[in-house]
C-alpha cells in the first residue's frame, strides 16, 4: 500500500487525546506510536463502523453525494465513472 501525505489540522482538544492516546499505548506496549498511526487505525475503525468495503458503498450510505449525483442525472444524464468519482 503506498501512503500518501496528508495534513489536517486538529484543535488542541484532539492533539492533545491522540498525545495521552499515544503515550498509554507506549506504556502499555512498549512501542512507540505516532500520531499518524493513530489517525491510519481510525480511519480503519470508521470504515469497519460505518461497514464500508468499496466506493460503491460510500454512495449508497451518503445521502448527501446520492443527492448530488441524482442532481448530476437530472441535468446530464449518464455519468461516468470518472466523473462519479474522479481520476485515480
Amino acid at each position: 500500500m503506498t501512503k500518501l501525505r496528508t495534513q489536517i489540522y486538529l484543535d488542541s482538544k484532539q492533539r492533545d487525546l491522540l498525545d495521552d492516546i499515544a503515550y498509554s499505548l507506549r506504556k502499555q506496549t512498549g512501542r512507540k506510536t505516532s500520531i499518524s498511526e493513530l489517525i491510519r487505525e481510525g480511519i480503519e475503525l470508521l470504515k469497519q463502523e460505518y461497514q464500508i468495503i468499496d466506493e460503491t458503498d460510500i454512495i449508497i450510505n451518503s445521502p448527501i453525494l446520492l443527492d448530488g449525483i441524482e442532481k448530476a442525472r437530472k441535468e446530464k444524464g449518464f455519468l461516468t465513472h470518472k466523473e462519479v468519482f474522479g481520476d485515480k
